[in-house]
């Protein structure tokens, strides 16, 4: 038997080395989820809020327990839990494309309601038309009890992959979220820019 020679050791201790790093760096890469998630843009309550193929705001948060459509024949609508509606616009600013939209709410994300028979700011928006309307929601009454707690609206085109994402949050303690017993959603509205 021979005697490990020096270069031999060296190669040896040098391969360990390299394989320990290798395991070090793999074990600190990102997940498939981060290297290819949104890059999140934040705003608040009546911020203007850019991103790179959509723009938007929110001017005021209403909060009630009934909802009704803006046609007085519209039958009025209790929540299952609360109605969260959402007032503001949106824009995209490249090519017409469908918005996507979910409300966290404590610890839950929720999409849109479809109750409503009403797809507010939600399907295709189009370049340099801005669409005025609302986001509504139902979520569980006690997670949007009065307090200093903070929701969050989540936009974005396309499916969301290496894009800017919108992300505006809405203290409920603002004095532009309202508390009513009774929300009336107003008719959407389209203005060319």
């Amino acid at each position: 038997m021979t005697r490990p020679t020096r270069p031999g050791v060296l190669r040896a201790v040098a391969t360990a080395v390299i394989i320990v790093a290798a395991a070090v760096l793999w074990h600190r890469l990102p997940t498939p989820d981060d290297v290819y998630g949104p890059f999140d843009v934040r705003a608040g309550v009546g911020q203007a809020v850019s991103g790179r193929a959509i723009t938007a705001r929110v001017d005021g948060v209403r909060i009630a327990p009934r909802i009704r459509k803006d046609r007085e024949t519209s039958p009025v609508l209790d929540a299952v839990g609360i109605w969260i509606v959402i007032d503001g616009e949106a824009m995209t600013t490249r090519t017409d494309q469908n918005l996507s939209s979910e409300l966290i709410v404590g610890p839950n994300t929720y999409k849109f309601t479809g109750r409503l028979d009403f797809m507010p700011l939600a399907g295709s928006l189009t370049p340099g038309i801005s669409v005025h309307s609302s986001w509504v929601f139902d979520v569980p009454a006690d997670l949007v009890a009065a307090g200093a707690q903070t929701i969050t609206l989540r936009l974005w085109v396309g499916d969301g992959r290496m894009d800017s994402r919108l992300v505006i949050d809405m203290p409920l303690d603002d004095p532009r979220v309202d508390r009513t017993d009774f929300v009336r959603l107003a008719p959407t509205v389209q203005v060319g820019t």
